[in-house]
């Protein structure tokens, strides 16, 4: 689906979905711009119009919630690492407790529900995003420097819905988890 962009003062476009993504890669343009699709009712941040936060959100959050006992540190990182990201500029406290709240009915699930969700949300995300929510998750997951037990499951499922490539996956795991030892 084409997007439009609001830039210079000026509408630009219609640009192909992943050719925006792209320019948001490399710095072209910015998270912030504004952008609108066709049968939206008025111009958003281009974060928001791409619609990859949600389904990235969602994944990070479940990797997070498959650890079992979140503490607030737990919350906290998690936080950190969405707001640092170029997807997430502009995200916003109210739009974090949607997605939470969103994501709340399938956290009290079963498994097959969160299957389900990983699959939908594998499949609105570019390949690079699909890496960058499995590296981003086994950081969260191996907080302490290895996979918990409760979590293994989960890293499988979602290195095979992400389609990541099992040498990828070691490598990220590997970094993961020299980087969160001690």
């Amino acid at each position: 689906m084409s997007i439009y962009l609001y830039r210079n003062n000026r509408q630009e476009g219609p640009y192909e979905e992943f050719v925006v993504w792209e320019w948001l890669q490399a710095g072209d343009c910015s998270a912030d711009d504004l952008a609108i699709r066709e049968g939206m009712a008025e111009w958003q941040p281009l974060n928001r119009v791409l619609g990859f936060q949600e389904p990235f959100y969602g994944i990070t959050y479940l990797a997070l919630v498959s650890i079992g006992d979140i503490v607030d540190e737990d919350l906290s990182r998690f936080s950190v690492v969405i707001n640092r990201m170029k997807l997430f500029s502009g995200f916003t406290t109210e739009l974090a407790q949607t997605y939470h709240d969103k994501m709340q009915p399938m956290v009290d699930g079963d498994a097959d529900d969160w299957e389900e969700f990983i699959s939908a949300a594998a499949s609105a995300l570019p390949s690079q995003l699909r890496e960058t929510a499995f590296a981003i998750s086994c950081d969260l997951v191996m907080r302490n420097g290895f996979v918990p037990q409760k979590a293994d499951g989960y890293l499988e499922m979602l290195q095979q819905r992400l389609g990541i490539e099992d040498n990828l996956a070691k490598t990220i795991t590997a970094v993961m988890q020299i980087k969160n030892r001690g």
